[in-house]
């Protein structure tokens, strides 16, 4: 019975971390884009640089 509870704990989990990460790479898609729709329109001071480092970078939740 507790390998029964435990291995529902661990998809539970598991499901979990993949709600997480698509969650995450929703949030750094829309943000990449808010900035270079910034720059486009010239509201931004955040250069090119600093977008690639987001489009590259981990989000620390799932670190």
């Amino acid at each position: 019975m507790a390998q029964g509870n435990l291995a529902t704990k661990i998809a539970s989990l598991e499901l979990q971390i993949k709600v997480l990460k698509g969650q995450a790479k929703k949030k750094k898609k829309e943000r990449a884009l808010a900035q270079v729709d910034g720059l486009l329109k010239g509201r931004s001071d955040t250069s090119f640089d600093e977008i690639k480092a987001v489009e590259i970078s981990t989000p620390e939740e799932l670190k």
